[in-house]
């Protein structure tokens, strides 16, 4: 593998999960923060990540607009309360006032590209998260991803095999290729699919790329340190789609 990544890759705030949204950010530019396979983090982007404990409300956002040459991403279930909740494109159905608020808050912020994840199979069958989805993006006035998953022992995730990927680059919505995720799916199933992994870097309807490293069991958001199998074929694809490391420090 000696392909580099000739594109910048943008600032997460889940890097310090259990620190506030600002905190984060602020500990991230003082250190200039930088990983050891992505060089320094570009902060012209910034995603917004339900693992950190800030509420993000009207007078926060008002705040975030302040840094004006950002451009901000709320990321799945961000907390629009104190109590944390978790909610997925499967939830969309009964959690509409949930959706109707991060419309609110995304056109507050100026409209970016909002991402989510599909989420559990006893809540819909995947035609209906795809559906869940189109009408998601309807409602919000943006573009919406969404985010697939990977296998477990009980099977529990929407979109975390292979066939399933196909076709959700084949429905023709909106859609996060998270390549930490794909790690689990290749380990577990034996087949790394690189032409399909291609196919959906490369797809106009790709609108955010994940990274970070894990042993391909666990969703773990390592940092990167040495390049993983899917790292020539990232390095290699005709992507305009943002990248965002998701590696924990």
């Amino acid at each position: 593998m000696n392909s580099e990544l000739q594109r910048p890759v943008h600032f997460s705030t889940g890097t310090y999960p259990r620190m506030a949204v600002d905190q984060a950010v602020l500990t991230a530019r003082h250190a200039s923060i930088r990983e050891p396979l992505l060089g320094e983090l570009s902060f012209d982007r910034i995603q917004i990540c339900p693992q950190n404990p800030t509420v993000i409300n009207e007078q926060f956002v008002d705040k975030l607009k302040e840094v004006t040459w950002v451009e901000w991403r709320l990321h799945a279930n961000v907390r629009l309360s104190p109590l944390a909740r978790v909610v997925d494109a499967c939830d969309w159905q009964t959690a509409q006032e949930w959706f109707h608020k991060i419309k609110e808050l995304n056109d507050r912020l100026c409209g970016a590209t909002y991402t989510l994840h599909a989420g559990k199979r006893i809540n819909c069958s995947l035609l209906e998260v795809i559906q869940n989805t189109r009408e998601i993006a309807d409602l919000l006035g943006v573009r919406v991803g969404l985010e697939g998953h990977y296998p477990t022992v009980d099977d529990r995730w929407l979109i975390s095999n292979w066939a399933e990927y196909g076709k959700l680059l084949d429905s023709g919505i909106d859609f996060v290729v998270d390549l930490s995720h794909l790690n689990i799916v290749a380990h577990q199933s034996g087949d790394r699919a690189t032409g399909l992994v291609k196919e959906m870097l490369e797809s106009p309807n790709c609108v955010e790329i994940h990274i970070s490293d894990n042993d391909g069991i666990s969703d773990q958001h390592r940092r990167l340190i040495t390049p993983p199998w899917w790292w020539d074929t990232l390095c290699e694809a005709n992507t305009v789609a943002p990248i965002f490391s998701e590696g924990v420090v």
